[in-house]
């Protein structure tokens, strides 16, 4: 979020990517760096890879990070370069 904060201060347009872990924090600092309107891509966390469910719901959580940037990149892309508004 640092980097989003110096770079919309610049004028360059910002896409974050966070991990539901990290969601609120990343809201948060949005709201002290005075970042009125955060553009987020929450995505979900992994579980406890020790857990033999746990590992098979990273497999699904990767998939699902994969399904959601091939949904999300040409958005995302569209965004960054000024072509689309949100």
């Amino acid at each position: 979020m640092h980097d989003t904060q110096y770079l919309e201060k610049k004028g360059v347009r910002t896409v974050t990517l966070v991990h539901t872990a990290f969601e609120r924090a990343a809201l948060a600092f949005a709201r002290f760096a005075k970042i009125s309107d955060p553009r987020l891509v929450i995505l979900p966390s992994d579980g406890d890879v020790a857990d033999p469910e746990s590992r098979r719901l990273n497999l699904d959580n990767t998939r699902i990070r994969e399904e959601l940037a091939d949904q999300s990149a040409d958005a995302i892309v569209s965004y960054l370069e000024g072509t689309k508004d949100d």
